[in-house]
């Protein structure tokens, strides 16, 4: 089975507040396959936020590319982007930043149906199936972010981003803002909707404890670059760069 998401030699260099060029991220190349999570790990800083900003279509590389089920990733609008999101989507850091607070729960969820031609009852519906699909009473999609926990808004989030029907599924330290119960629970959401739909997940994490946990492979980004990789009994049990270690160790 062909790779559903491949990127190759992605480099992205940024201009500093100096006008110095900064190299953001620095060939980097990955593939991930349907049903399979990689994790990305790495330090702030690293990389791997502007990883996740390539793969999704956010930004455009300096050089190299990235491929979604064979097609490559640009930041388009119109059709090509339409195709692109109904394809992957995102889960974010900060789920009541990633709403529009004016907006419920339920709203935030269906726009993206609507947007494709939904009609509004039927988005709504669905809306409410996808709540709960994730844990939430049907009841939630008239609350609106403020008025939820952390751990319930990024339910929400990911009832969105799955209104798609999305191959891929991007999560960029997703549960990093959550207390410990809320981001178990999350996790726990993750991995059943992964086994259910083989969705593909690029993890993205400063934790090497959740990538243990969740993930299948994992790369190790610092400084731009992937300073190790692979499977993730392998890379944990038996570190090879001193940079995983380190990061091993902090969750000691």
């Amino acid at each position: 089975m062909s790779p559903v998401v491949i990127a190759r030699d992605l480099r992205r260099v940024f201009a500093g507040p100096d006008g110095a060029a900064v190299t953001a991220v620095d060939g980097v190349s990955f593939q991930l396959g349907a049903g399979e999570c990689l994790g990305l790990v790495g330090a702030s800083g690293s990389g791997k936020s502007t990883v996740a900003a390539l793969v999704m279509g956010f930004d455009r590389p300096t050089a190299g590319s990235v491929q979604v089920h064979g097609r490559e990733v640009r930041c388009d609008r119109g059709s090509a982007a339409r195709w692109h999101y109904r394809h992957i989507q995102m889960v974010f850091q900060q789920p009541q930043a990633s709403f529009d607070p004016r907006r419920t729960l339920g709203r935030g969820i269906a726009e993206s149906l609507m947007n494709a031609g939904v009609a509004a009852p039927a988005a709504r519906e669905r809306a409410e199936e996808l709540l709960t699909r994730c844990g939430l009473p049907a009841a939630f999609a008239d609350r609106y972010p403020h008025q939820v926990s952390g751990g319930q808004c990024q339910r929400a989030a990911i009832a969105r981003a799955l209104a798609s029907e999305p191959s891929v599924l991007v999560c960029d330290e997703a549960t990093s803002a959550l207390d410990m119960t809320a981001q178990s629970q999350v996790m726990e959401l993750l991995a059943d909707i992964r086994g259910q739909r083989q969705l593909a997940l690029l993890f993205i994490s400063h934790d090497m404890a959740l990538v243990q946990q969740m993930c299948d492979r994992v790369l190790v980004m610092s400084d731009g670059r992937i300073v190790e990789e692979g499977p993730t009994a392998h890379v944990i049990g038996n570190p090879q760069h001193p940079y995983t270690q380190s990061l091993i160790d902090a969750v000691l």
